[in-house]
């Protein structure tokens, strides 16, 4: 816990409450599979929405909220890491972000377009770090 607990990121967030934190990332998770269907629609500016303002949205300082509490083990903690601690919490992170920057068009470029393949990748593998974290939350019962 010590390693999790001294990392600034982790210090940083104020105590919040684990089990609401725990219930966004859930709703993060759903998210995803809503940006899976608006994907298959090619409907990126609702993508580009949902990404910036639902649960998704507010990962970080969820999972931050999760890992600062006593909510789960030390190892799990570890397990899930920050960004600056490798684990599937900075896989989500990473794969979030990327799929925001492939969402992001340089409307100064009328050759460019969103890539809808690389969107569905970015999408696959947030969903399947969130699958891996959502188990470990509920084996901790959170």
């Amino acid at each position: 816990a010590a390693l999790v607990r001294s990392d600034p990121a982790v210090a940083a967030v104020k105590k919040g409450d684990p089990k609401k934190a725990a219930e966004d990332i859930r709703l993060a998770r759903a998210d995803m599979d809503k940006c899976d269907e608006l994907a298959k629609k090619q409907k990126w500016s609702d993508m580009q929405a949902l990404v910036d303002t639902g649960a998704v949205s507010r990962f970080e300082s969820d999972i931050l909220v999760v890992l600062g509490s006593d909510a789960i083990s030390a190892q799990d903690k570890k397990d899930i890491g920050t960004i600056r601690r490798y684990g599937v919490g900075a896989d989500v992170m990473i794969m979030l972000g990327g799929l925001k920057n492939e969402l992001t068009v340089d409307q100064d470029d009328e050759d460019a377009a969103v890539n809808g393949a690389e969107v569905k990748k970015y999408i696959a593998r947030s969903k399947a770090s969130l699958d891996e974290i959502i188990l470990i939350l509920k084996a901790n019962k959170v």
